[in-house]
């Protein structure tokens, strides 16, 4: 008599399909965020790698340091990613530059390179955790 009487209530049905719509719902909404924080930061390195490359190729002074060696030129792009990114994102073990190189993404000349290769934890689990952002700009030198 007890069970027939449960079986027929249907007061907790909505807060049940609630809990199971919820959790998919915060689940979809949590990875959107995630995945456009991971097109922004990649777009952010982009740009950063684009000035980068300009600052080595002409010799660009910015405050009182110029970009002449590739230590000036690493620095320039962690203070650089830093002004766009949280700050400490890069550091300059992340940058990579190459001086007179002689072909960029199939055009022969003279190019700077400059690629930044860094972790993007995005505090997802497995496999999604831990992705490497990778950016490569190229500069021509007269």
């Amino acid at each position: 008599m007890m069970l027939r009487r449960l079986c027929g209530d249907r007061r907790g049905t909505t807060a049940v399909e609630f809990a199971i719509v919820a959790s998919a719902l915060v689940t979809l909404s949590l990875g959107i965020m995630e995945a456009g924080l991971l097109f922004w930061a990649k777009a952010t390195l982009e740009a950063t790698a684009a000035l980068t490359a300009r600052c080595g190729a002409t010799g660009f002074t910015w405050g009182t340091t110029t970009c002449t060696t590739a230590a000036t030129t690493q620095s320039y792009a962690v203070s650089t990613a830093g002004n766009w990114i949280a700050g400490s994102v890069i550091d300059a073990a992340d940058v990579t530059v190459t001086s007179a190189a002689s072909s960029c993404n199939g055009v022969s000349g003279t190019f700077f390179i400059v690629t930044i290769s860094c972790a993007f934890f995005a505090g997802l689990p497995a496999p999604l955790s831990n992705y490497t952002l990778s950016v490569t700009a190229c500069y021509p030198q007269s």
